[in-house]
């Protein structure tokens, strides 16, 4: 079993609820600034919707400011796949976030 670690950053302007749907096919962790709000563990289809039943979920309360998001994916197989979806508390798409390696 291997781990894949991915990493960034993203600012939001005020403060606000959000949803982070991270659709993986194996396991996997996440931090968010460096407290740990969601591990999950299992195999399953590559279904990155946040509809779906069964699909992992972190709903967080964030500060305005830039944050630091931490994924661990864990690989049981050779080929994982990984994606997220973030929403607000309504399961609108968020696409105000501003993303960067560094804040």
């Amino acid at each position: 079993m291997e781990a894949l670690f991915l990493a960034t950053n993203f600012e939001v302007t005020q403060r606000r609820a959000l949803k982070v749907f991270p659709a993986a096919t194996e396991g996997i962790r996440l931090w968010l600034d460096g407290a740990l709000v969601l591990s999950w563990e299992g195999v399953k289809p590559f279904l990155p919707a946040p509809h779906r039943p069964g699909n992992p979920l972190a709903q967080v309360e964030v500060e305005a400011g830039w944050h630091r998001v931490v994924v661990e994916v864990v690989a049981q197989s050779s080929a994982p796949e990984f994606g997220w979806i973030v929403t607000d508390e309504k399961n609108h798409h968020v696409i105000d976030l501003k993303y960067s390696a560094r804040p």
